[in-house]
């Protein structure tokens, strides 16, 4: 978990998705903001799998005491990032809403149990 989070990684990565949006027809532009969303969600559950993943490692070396503070700031490196990935969905959404109201995308914490 590094530089692929940074702040300019998302300013990147929406300037690359305004400019490719900018050139789309109707349908088009449509069909590529549920794929960003359906991409979004995407990323969450793997984030999730991810975290599942090395949950056992993280039990190991929370016996010793030498680890806890690190394991602390991986809890909460770990937090922040679903905080994002969830917010990010959640935007799409919102400010997507009106032209996505007759698709059944729905996030994923509000249909299956974190």
């Amino acid at each position: 978990m590094g530089a692929e989070f940074s702040g300019y990684d998302a300013a990147e990565r929406f300037r690359s998705l305004a400019a490719g949006l900018a050139g789309l027809s109707g349908a088009e532009l449509l069909g590529a903001k549920r794929l960003y969303i359906r991409d979004a969600i995407s990323e969450l559950r793997a984030f999730e799998a991810h975290v599942r993943a090395i949950r056992p490692v993280r039990l190991l070396f929370a016996i010793v005491p030498f680890f806890w503070p690190f394991l602390y700031a991986q809890s909460r490196s770990i937090e922040a990032r679903r905080q994002l990935l969830r917010e990010r969905i959640l935007n799409a959404m919102e400010v997507w809403r009106e032209e996505l109201r007759d698709d059944r995308i729905e996030p994923p914490w509000e249909t299956r149990p974190t």
